[in-house]
Protein backbone atom coordinates (compact mmCIF):
# COMPACT_ATOMS: atom_id res chain seq x y z
CA UNK A 1 0.00 0.00 0.00
CA UNK A 2 3.08 2.06 1.25
CA UNK A 3 4.10 2.02 -2.83
CA UNK A 4 0.92 2.67 -4.26
CA UNK A 5 0.61 5.94 -2.01
CA UNK A 6 4.36 6.69 -2.86
CA UNK A 7 3.43 6.27 -6.50
CA UNK A 8 0.33 8.10 -7.02
CA UNK A 9 2.45 11.19 -5.32
CA UNK A 10 5.08 10.85 -7.86
CA UNK A 11 2.63 10.05 -11.09
CA UNK A 12 1.12 13.71 -9.84
CA UNK A 13 3.87 15.27 -9.63
CA UNK A 14 5.65 13.73 -12.87
CA UNK A 15 2.03 14.94 -14.67
CA UNK A 16 1.87 18.69 -13.08
CA UNK A 17 5.60 18.68 -14.85
CA UNK A 18 4.91 17.00 -17.67
CA UNK A 19 1.86 18.39 -18.98
CA UNK A 20 2.83 21.41 -18.28
CA UNK A 21 5.52 21.17 -20.42
CA UNK A 22 3.59 19.51 -23.15
CA UNK A 23 1.86 22.90 -23.73
CA UNK A 24 5.14 23.63 -25.87
CA UNK A 25 6.06 20.70 -26.85
CA UNK A 26 4.65 21.64 -30.20
CA UNK A 27 6.13 24.86 -30.21
CA UNK A 28 9.91 23.59 -29.43
CA UNK A 29 9.45 20.50 -31.79
CA UNK A 30 6.49 20.96 -34.43
CA UNK A 31 5.40 18.10 -36.10
CA UNK A 32 7.25 15.75 -34.31
CA UNK A 33 5.50 16.64 -31.32
CA UNK A 34 1.99 17.55 -32.34
CA UNK A 35 0.40 14.07 -31.55
CA UNK A 36 1.42 14.63 -27.66
CA UNK A 37 1.68 18.37 -27.33
CA UNK A 38 -0.97 20.34 -27.59
CA UNK A 39 -0.94 22.31 -31.31
CA UNK A 40 -3.28 24.74 -30.51
CA UNK A 41 -5.22 26.95 -27.24
CA UNK A 42 -8.40 24.49 -27.89
CA UNK A 43 -10.38 22.34 -25.01
CA UNK A 44 -9.62 18.98 -26.56
CA UNK A 45 -5.29 19.64 -27.18
CA UNK A 46 -5.48 20.64 -23.48
CA UNK A 47 -6.59 17.19 -22.20
CA UNK A 48 -3.45 15.85 -24.02
CA UNK A 49 -1.81 17.34 -21.48
CA UNK A 50 -3.61 15.00 -18.43
CA UNK A 51 -3.62 11.84 -20.54
CA UNK A 52 -0.10 11.65 -22.15
CA UNK A 53 1.89 11.87 -18.91
CA UNK A 54 -0.41 9.70 -16.67
CA UNK A 55 -0.39 7.14 -19.83
CA UNK A 56 3.70 6.99 -19.22
CA UNK A 57 3.90 6.98 -15.79
CA UNK A 58 1.75 4.33 -15.35
CA UNK A 59 3.45 2.51 -18.22
CA UNK A 60 6.38 2.67 -16.00
CA UNK A 61 4.24 1.61 -13.10
CA UNK A 62 3.27 -1.17 -14.30
CA UNK A 63 6.23 -2.50 -15.39
CA UNK A 64 7.66 -1.95 -11.93
CA UNK A 65 4.62 -3.15 -10.10
CA UNK A 66 1.49 -2.72 -11.97
CA UNK A 67 1.71 -6.55 -12.96
CA UNK A 68 1.11 -7.92 -9.91
CA UNK A 69 -2.20 -5.59 -9.27
CA UNK A 70 -5.40 -7.18 -11.13
CA UNK A 71 -7.07 -3.69 -10.87
CA UNK A 72 -4.05 -1.49 -11.82
CA UNK A 73 -5.46 -0.74 -15.76
CA UNK A 74 -8.77 -0.17 -14.51
CA UNK A 75 -8.04 2.34 -11.78
CA UNK A 76 -5.71 4.42 -14.25
CA UNK A 77 -8.82 4.55 -16.93
CA UNK A 78 -11.33 5.63 -14.60
CA UNK A 79 -8.32 8.12 -13.20
CA UNK A 80 -7.85 9.72 -17.07
CA UNK A 81 -11.19 9.60 -17.84
CA UNK A 82 -11.54 11.08 -14.10
CA UNK A 83 -9.01 14.07 -14.80
CA UNK A 84 -10.23 14.48 -18.17
CA UNK A 85 -13.91 15.25 -17.35
CA UNK A 86 -13.12 17.66 -14.65
CA UNK A 87 -10.74 19.69 -17.29
CA UNK A 88 -14.06 19.78 -19.35
CA UNK A 89 -16.80 20.45 -16.85
CA UNK A 90 -14.56 23.22 -14.93
CA UNK A 91 -13.77 24.77 -17.85
CA UNK A 92 -16.98 24.97 -19.83
CA UNK A 93 -18.91 25.76 -16.58
CA UNK A 94 -16.47 28.87 -15.52
CA UNK A 95 -16.37 29.83 -18.82
CA UNK A 96 -20.06 29.50 -19.18
CA UNK A 97 -20.71 31.66 -16.04
CA UNK A 98 -17.75 34.22 -16.08
CA UNK A 99 -18.39 34.68 -19.94
CA UNK A 100 -14.23 34.36 -21.07
CA UNK A 101 -11.64 32.46 -20.02
CA UNK A 102 -8.44 33.41 -17.55
CA UNK A 103 -5.56 31.74 -17.53
CA UNK A 104 -4.60 30.99 -13.88
CA UNK A 105 -8.10 29.88 -13.50
CA UNK A 106 -7.20 27.93 -17.15
CA UNK A 107 -3.82 26.83 -14.47
CA UNK A 108 -5.71 25.78 -11.69
CA UNK A 109 -8.20 23.72 -13.76
CA UNK A 110 -5.53 21.62 -14.73
CA UNK A 111 -3.75 21.26 -11.35
CA UNK A 112 -7.48 19.51 -9.91
CA UNK A 113 -7.81 17.63 -12.69
CA UNK A 114 -4.47 15.81 -12.28
CA UNK A 115 -4.97 15.97 -8.27
CA UNK A 116 -8.58 13.78 -9.07
CA UNK A 117 -7.03 11.89 -11.72
CA UNK A 118 -4.25 10.63 -9.45
CA UNK A 119 -6.68 10.42 -6.17
CA UNK A 120 -9.45 8.34 -8.13
CA UNK A 121 -6.68 6.14 -9.46
CA UNK A 122 -4.88 5.50 -5.95
CA UNK A 123 -8.27 5.04 -4.44
CA UNK A 124 -9.47 2.79 -6.86
CA UNK A 125 -6.37 0.70 -6.73
CA UNK A 126 -6.05 1.01 -2.95
CA UNK A 127 -9.56 -0.77 -2.44
CA UNK A 128 -10.48 -2.20 -5.90
CA UNK A 129 -14.46 -2.91 -6.29
CA UNK A 130 -14.53 -6.99 -7.11
CA UNK A 131 -15.99 -5.85 -10.77
CA UNK A 132 -12.44 -4.31 -11.19
CA UNK A 133 -10.32 -7.18 -11.15
CA UNK A 134 -12.51 -9.56 -13.95
CA UNK A 135 -11.13 -10.17 -17.44
CA UNK A 136 -13.56 -7.63 -19.36
CA UNK A 137 -13.25 -4.68 -16.76
CA UNK A 138 -9.48 -5.32 -17.29
CA UNK A 139 -9.70 -5.18 -21.26
CA UNK A 140 -12.57 -2.41 -21.10
CA UNK A 141 -9.72 0.06 -19.58
CA UNK A 142 -7.21 -1.07 -21.80
CA UNK A 143 -9.43 -0.48 -24.96
CA UNK A 144 -10.45 2.81 -23.68
CA UNK A 145 -6.93 3.86 -22.97
CA UNK A 146 -6.38 2.73 -26.77
CA UNK A 147 -9.04 4.35 -27.99
CA UNK A 148 -8.11 7.76 -26.29
CA UNK A 149 -4.84 7.29 -28.07
CA UNK A 150 -5.92 6.82 -31.37
CA UNK A 151 -8.35 9.67 -30.44
CA UNK A 152 -5.64 11.78 -30.02
CA UNK A 153 -3.67 10.99 -33.12
CA UNK A 154 -6.24 11.11 -35.39
CA UNK A 155 -7.90 14.34 -34.21
CA UNK A 156 -4.80 16.39 -34.09
CA UNK A 157 -4.61 16.53 -37.86
CA UNK A 158 -8.69 15.61 -38.30
CA UNK A 159 -10.67 16.99 -35.82
CA UNK A 160 -14.50 17.13 -35.96
CA UNK A 161 -15.80 20.39 -36.06
CA UNK A 162 -17.75 21.18 -32.57
CA UNK A 163 -16.34 23.24 -29.74
CA UNK A 164 -14.69 20.79 -28.11
CA UNK A 165 -11.61 21.28 -30.82
CA UNK A 166 -12.05 24.68 -31.59
CA UNK A 167 -9.25 27.16 -30.50
CA UNK A 168 -10.70 29.91 -29.17
CA UNK A 169 -7.72 32.23 -29.97
CA UNK A 170 -7.08 31.55 -33.94
CA UNK A 171 -10.89 30.15 -34.73
CA UNK A 172 -9.16 27.55 -36.51
CA UNK A 173 -9.77 23.70 -35.84
CA UNK A 174 -6.35 21.21 -34.93
CA UNK A 175 -3.28 22.10 -36.63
Amino acid sequence: MKTIRSAAVAGTLFTLTAGTLLHFVYEWLGPQGAVIGAVNESTWEHLKLVFWPMLFFSLAEYAVYGRRLRAFWTSRAAGVLAGMAAVVVLFYTYTGVVGRNFVPVDIGIFAVAVLLAWWTAWRMLRRPCAWQRRRWAVWAAVVVLAALTVCFAVFTYWPPHIALFLDPVTGTYGL
